[in-house]
């Protein structure tokens, strides 16, 4: 699945790209796609809290900030934090699609769904291809930035999006676009992968997919 044509067929045509996806080899590029999805996330999490190693766990468990305080370093050098953001994120990436692929396919048993696990982990692994497009502006920026986001510090998570730099609003309206794209296109591939109904497809995505961001959100406030 290489060159311009098929990347416009899997983005004007999610359905059939997943049906060819899930002929050819349900497990193609799932890892992949999964970690480089959960990198992202971690890196942008880690821009917003003053490029934190570990932005997701400080103040959480007091040991473990001190181990990262002494060890890694909350001010850690680019490279280390780029390869512990690297590390951790592609653990959580791969941990979400799993985990979510099993609940999604156990929820679809109920309604009707007639897929295999393998292939609803494959939807949602591929539902998150347009949020990996934005890892290279991600990186640049936090390359760019590095003395402005050290001095930031924690503050840019806790901000509106009027009240953030420029470059950086405007990377997060692209980076919350792609969420709401890499969330229809999980509503129409898991009705692929269930053999199901749109409208229960994208009822399943509600049910697993919002209840961490009601949960997550207002603790990471506007950098969830």
């Amino acid at each position: 699945m290489q060159g311009s044509p098929e990347m416009l067929r899997i983005l004007f045509a999610p359905r059939s790209t997943m049906r060819w996806i899930l002929n050819h080899d349900p497990n193609y590029g799932v890892s992949m796609i999964a970690m480089s999805a959960g990198i992202t996330a971690a890196l942008r999490a880690s821009i917003l809290h003053g490029l934190h190693p570990l932005p997701d766990l400080m103040g959480l468990f007091p040991l473990l900030d001190e181990v990262v305080a002494y060890g890694i370093g909350p001010s850690a050098g680019l490279f280390l934090s780029v390869a512990t953001i690297a590390i951790y994120g592609s653990v959580i990436g791969v941990f979400a699609v799993w985990v979510g692929a099993l609940v999604m396919w156990l929820i679809g048993r109920l309604v009707g769904g007639q897929g295999r696990y393998q292939a609803v982990r494959a939807s949602l692994a591929w539902a998150f291809v347009p949020y990996t497009w934005i890892l290279p502006a991600w990186l640049i920026y936090a390359v760019l930035n590095v003395e402005p986001l050290r001095a930031a510090s924690f503050n840019y998570g806790a901000l509106m999006p009027w009240e953030l730099p420029s470059g950086l609003a405007i990377l997060l309206g692209v980076d919350y676009l792609l969420r709401i794209i890499g969330f229809v296109w999980a509503g129409l591939k898991l009705s692929v992968a269930l053999n199901t109904s749109l409208t229960k497809s994208f009822i399943i995505a509600i049910i697993v997919i919002l209840p961490p961001i009601l949960v997550f959100a207002p603790w990471q406030g506007f950098g969830f």
